[in-house]
């Protein structure tokens, strides 16, 4: 089936060169945190198992074990150091004085088990194989016995391969025994072999190969001469592994199991040759992993010395995410109809969100708006209807509370709220036209309006007329809109604020764009802007002067050749914020216009900008792309990050700098950040809207700041109108 997008002004309607793309069912990672608080005896976890009665964690205040309900604290004479299950599912507890297991849901000493047991296993004939850090021991009829002499090593762990036959991870290389330990043989790193000496654990990957995880990265060995490398080119994310578990196998058979790789930095995942990084909090406690296991059902269990994560991949669609997204929004994000991020008085404690007033309240409702226009157009849902007839009035209200024609707040805050009555910007007293019928005395609106503002008023005036507007909305909206372009002509094309100066960024006139030097990297982009504002004012309201301003900006002072290159390819000075007001411009500007010839150098300018633009993958320039040029647009790629847009939108600190499987430019961002070439998956990236850049690794905050789920509900619901995504 080919996608179509249609407008409701009925310029145009464009066929795409390809098939709508069908997403499906996909798997989405999400996490829980346990600490003391969920019963834990502490939160100092050192080891896990997985048995049949549930999940077990020893921590350094005590055995606990979790039903599916609740941790719950387990009598134990002794203090346990470790747990193991061994190749026939018996669940084993190790301490400094011996050895456990549970039968029949008790525990069960071993008489007489060597004390300081550090690794344990059952070899194929159903023996008990255990090490301590110096000696391997077996359990024979009932008795436990050293065999095969020391160890000239300090072993990490073992594995038992066959009848009499164990694989040894030492600090000192791997060792392997036959005949329990009268054959022995000791590999060392080598070239194209094993990694390091230093070896942390090893197991069987279900297939007849062995995993081992070393201090520069894990080596898959056949057990004779076959040797394979898993580092940093292969997608494992941090080299120095300590622990491995390996998941359970596809269930279709299609696919290997996944492996999960434990390290002092956080979480890897490997399956189908890539790895996949889980770090930060939000998805570990803390990034010290010290215990790792995996379920039945492919979900990870890490214990860290800041409680349990439990990470599970569960199967959910693109719509069922919209709908998780929406009522976190509906929760937390909606303040009189503007909708921006909004902060936590607690680190990650959601019931403790309170509303942010931004610098561009503006912006990101009219962002919100569009994804509701969408939203309403697709699904016809009232509930759709309402939200974006809830935030198109409070973005109204913006122009209309400044007393001054045509001129919008950024932002406007009442008594109560975070910062009223302190001077953060340009804060003035709302006296005559009180918002919202409330008390007068009680608000306060903010200056200096910025251009992103502005763009933003003009991308929902547009969307909103067009595809929800009745008749009395579509009027209030087309004077607005008015007012708003006709205070930007009569000043020259400048925004000009109370003090009667142009606002900081609100500049389009031809003197400054064409002429003064001071803004040559704005020529493009503020020249794209006001043409759009222009051919959105002429489509609601239908006067020739619009049109006849236009073309006087684009006959007499090339604006529209000003767009060609709008995007400035500097090297780090590229301005990812003006990457998204040039898309939501180009959006606006081609859904009016109609002639070719225009039509012909604007999409020039877009194809030049999405070109460069393309491997960042967003979903919202690709399909703002695909729809207004009709070429293939990625969609896959577009598709493949609204997968991976993470439940989690809190702006949790990031670090991937360390990593070892990252490429990264020479030339530092903006800002002075580092950067990699190709962009990271957005999980991994610091939580970030459109207008962040996506090249960089490290950066976010304290988790007291939720993202607006705008950032996925906008590319989400544009893909489905425009019939891109299914």
């Amino acid at each position: 089936m080919l996608g179509t997008m249609g407008f409701a002004g009925g310029k145009r309607l464009t066929k795409h060169r390809q098939p709508t793309c069908q997403v499906g069912a996909f798997l989405q990672a999400s996490r829980t945190f346990y600490t003391t608080a969920h019963g834990l005896p502490s939160n100092n976890v050192t080891d896990l198992a997985l048995a049949d009665e549930g999940v077990w964690a020893a921590t350094d205040e005590g055995l606990a074990r979790f039903d599916g309900e609740g941790w719950r604290r387990e009598t134990f004479e002794d203090h346990v150091v470790g747990l193991r299950v061994d190749s026939r599912k018996t669940l084993w507890a190790m301490t400094g004085t011996g050895l456990y297991r549970r039968v029949r849901g008790e525990w069960q000493r071993e008489g007489n088990a060597p004390a300081g047991i550090v690794a344990l296993d059952t070899d194929g004939s159903g023996e008990v194989v255990a090490a301590t850090e110096k000696q391997v021991f077996v359990k024979e009829k009932g008795q436990w016995g050293p065999v095969g002499g020391g160890v000239q090593a300090k072993v990490r762990d073992l594995i038992a391969v066959g009848d009499g036959k164990l694989m040894l991870a030492t600090d000192n290389g791997l060792h392997l025994w036959l005949d329990k330990g009268e054959i022995r043989k000791s590999i060392s790193p080598s070239a194209g072999g094993l990694l390091s000496e230093d070896l942390r654990a090893v197991c069987a990957d279900g297939s007849g190969h062995y995993l081992i995880a070393t201090s520069k990265g894990v080596n898959l060995y056949n057990g004779l001469n076959g040797w394979r490398r898993l580092t940093g080119e292969q997608g494992l994310s941090v080299l120095d592994v300590t622990h491995i578990a390996v998941g359970p196998p596809d269930t279709s058979g299609s696919a290997p199991a996944a492996v999960w790789f434990g390290t002092p930095l956080g979480v890897c995942r490997y399956a189908e040759g890539k790895g996949r990084y889980f770090a930060s909090r939000r998805w570990l406690p803390e990034d010290k992993v010290q215990a790792l296991a995996v379920a039945e059902d492919g979900s990870a269990w890490v214990g860290t010395p800041k409680g349990v994560s439990h990470i599970q991949l569960h199967q959910t669609t693109l719509s069922r995410k919209a709908a998780s997204f929406q009522r976190c929004l509906d929760a937390r994000h909606n303040r009189f109809g503007y909708v921006t991020t909004c902060g936590l008085s607690e680190p990650g404690n959601l019931s403790t969100s309170f509303h942010h007033i931004s610098d561009n309240d503006g912006l990101w409702t009219a962002m919100y708006i569009a994804a509701q226009c969408y939203r309403y157009k697709v699904t016809k849902a009232p509930a759709a209807k309402e939200e974006a007839r809830r935030s198109i009035t409070a973005l109204l209200e913006l122009e209309r509370v400044t007393g001054i024609s045509g001129f919008p707040a950024r932002a406007i805050r009442r008594k109560g709220e975070p910062g009223f009555g302190e001077k953060d910007g340009e804060w003035h007293p709302i006296t005559e036209t009180v918002p919202f019928g409330a008390p007068k005395d009680a608000w306060e609106w903010k200056g200096d309006t910025s251009s992103d503002e502005i763009d933003g008023h003009f991308y929902a005036f547009g969307l909103y007329y067009d595809l929800v507007a009745g008749k009395d909305e579509r009027a209030r909206v087309r004077s607005t809109c008015r007012r708003i372009m006709d205070h930007i002509i009569e000043h020259g094309y400048y925004l000009v604020d109370l003090d009667g100066k142009p606002t900081t960024w609100g500049v389009w006139a031809p003197e400054s764009l064409n002429d003064n030097p001071r803004w040559w990297e704005e020529k493009g982009l503020n020249s794209l802007e006001v043409l759009a504002y222009l051919k959105v004012t002429q489509h609601l309201t239908g006067d020739g002067k619009y049109e006849r301003a236009y073309r006087e900006l684009v006959t007499q002072h090339h604006y529209a050749l000003n767009t060609v290159d709008q995007k400035i390819t500097v090297e780090g000075e590229v301005n990812h914020s003006d990457d998204e007001l040039a898309f939501l411009s180009y959006d606006s500007l081609l859904r009016y216009e109609t002639d070719p010839h225009l039509r012909e150098i604007y999409l020039r300018s877009l194809e030049r900008s999405w070109q460069i633009e393309r491997p960042e993958r967003c979903p919202l320039w690709n399909f703002i792309y695909g729809a207004h040029s009709g070429n293939p647009c990625d969609i896959e790629n577009a598709a493949r990050t609204l997968k991976e847009i993470p439940l989690d939108l809190l702006d949790w600190s990031v670090r991937n700098s360390h990593r070892a499987d990252l490429h990264w430019e020479e030339v530092a961002g903006r800002f002075g950040e580092p950067q990699v070439r190709d962009p990271l998956p957005f999980d991994e990236r610091p939580m970030m809207k459109w207008n962040g850049n996506p090249y960089r690794v490290d950066g976010g905050g304290n988790g007291t700041e939720e993202e607006d789920p705008t950032v996925y509900l906008l590319p989400y619901w544009m893909g489905r109108y425009c019939g891109l995504i299914d």
